[in-house]
């Protein structure tokens, strides 16, 4: 049977998103450093402040199988940075930095995961700036999905 393990989907983003220069530029000039990227299995805490710019790939959940006319897999990406910074530069205004940051840091990686492969692009995301209390840290996630039709030839190959 037709299958893709969460393992080859979760090494072939830890590869790209490691190996994009666009990524490290942007967290060199916004947070003075390199990403940490985590693969894990658990989402569901922070990352520790100093480990930020931070980006966690975990498995999500797939439904494939014999009687089905598309396989789909969701993966969850997670990430947080830090910045304390408050704006104030117009009057009556309030603005945390690190929301805009974090929402860039967001796109930016949604970008290039869906690059990764041509013929199987990140079809749809839940994307979402976390609103718990957690300044200075600004959390996001998204939930990415990828759908695949079986092939005749008995493999899939991302």
């Amino acid at each position: 049977m037709q299958t893709l393990s969460f393992k080859t989907i979760l090494q072939r983003w830890r590869d790209t998103l490691a190996a994009s220069g666009e990524l490290k530029t942007f967290c060199q000039s916004r947070f003075g450093k390199d990403p940490t990227i985590i693969v894990h299995s658990s989402y569901a805490a922070l990352p520790e402040e100093n480990s930020c710019p931070c980006i966690i790939l975990s498995p999500g959940y797939k439904i494939e199988g014999p009687n089905e006319d598309e396989f789909i897999y969701y993966v969850m990406v997670r990430w947080s940075i830090v910045n304390s910074t408050i704006e104030t530069s117009i009057p009556g205004v309030t603005e945390y930095a690190g929301l805009y940051d974090s929402d860039d840091f967001g796109q930016l990686i949604y970008s290039l995961l869906d690059q990764v492969s041509q013929s199987y692009p990140v079809g749809r995301v839940k994307y979402e700036i976390e609103k718990e209390d957690t300044f200075p840290q600004f959390p996001g996630y998204q939930w990415c999905k990828i759908r695949f039709n079986p092939s005749i030839s008995g493999s899939i190959e991302y």
